[in-house]
């Protein structure tokens, strides 16, 4: 382990004998709070986390120093985060639908918690009014990942061409997109939410069907090819892509009988 370091997890890595021994060794570790977990302030008084232990406002954070374990008692930093009522339901529901699925029965202090996700967090914490040693401690660690993936890019051809790879699929895509959107140049003009998502659903309808079909007709075709003794490559075929749309009639066929007399006539 690098000393100074900082290991971001999520619940299903929570071990608090690893993170006494990442402290130990100099290191940091960012987590949420596993339900459960014993808390205690820093002269041994047990905590309950509940909501006279929040915030008062929404979006307002709260920084505790406590112990963490029953038996570990880790010295850690406690960042309470009051979220709305709607936010906190919506949590409440997804820890049941995953218990449900998984089977097993979720605890009623998980639900008292409705802990948000850790996106969430961050970026509660990148908008804190004051300075916060843990915001900087992470926007540090950003600016080292970003340093080490630009020297990488230079360094390495492959990496570009995967990256440009990447970027050419997704430009295609819009292309796409906006070839299938031409009425009102392409323009959503509805006025309520609910009818610019319906038109947007309907956008990606439209394009998944095409993808779709493409994929299917060029997998038809490349089995036909190696039915008649024609080898395909994987570099071959990397190189195809079932965004192409110039063989379909977007805008239908119009057709026009000039040998045809006007009743008018």
């Amino acid at each position: 382990m690098v000393p100074a370091s900082l290991l971001i997890t999520d619940l299903g890595y929570f071990n608090l004998r690893q993170m006494a021994a990442r402290q130990q060794a100099g290191g940091y570790t960012l987590s949420r709070l596993k339900a459960g977990i014993a808390l205690f302030t820093r002269e041994g008084k047990r905590l309950h986390v509940n909501t006279t232990l929040l915030p008062p406002r929404v979006g307002q954070m709260k920084e505790l120093q406590v112990l963490v374990g029953a038996s570990e008692r880790l010295p850690m930093r406690l960042l309470l985060l009051r979220v709305p009522k709607e936010v906190a339901e919506q949590r409440r529901e997804d820890l049941r639908a995953d218990a449900k699925r998984r089977g097993d029965p979720v605890s009623e202090e998980a639900l008292r918690l409705g802990t948000v996700t850790a996106s969430l967090m961050l970026r509660k914490l990148a908008s804190y009014p004051r300075q916060n040693g843990l915001a900087w401690a992470l926007r540090e660690v950003g600016r080292v990942e970003k340093t080490l993936f630009t020297l990488e890019w230079f360094q390495s051809l492959e990496l570009r061409r995967r990256v440009q790879v990447g970027l050419n699929k997704g430009e295609a895509r819009n292309a796409l997109a906006r070839a299938v959107f031409f009425y009102r140049h392409g323009r959503v003009q509805d006025r309520s939410h609910a009818q610019q998502q319906q038109r947007a659903q309907g956008l990606n309808l439209v394009v998944a069907a095409i993808i779709l079909w493409n994929t299917l007709e060029l997998a038809r075709a490349i089995e036909e090819l190696k039915s008649e003794g024609v080898e395909m490559t994987a570099e071959q075929l990397r190189h195809l892509s079932p965004m192409d749309w110039e063989h379909i009639g977007l805008t239908g066929d119009y057709t026009w009988d000039f040998t045809a007399k006007s009743s008018r006539a």
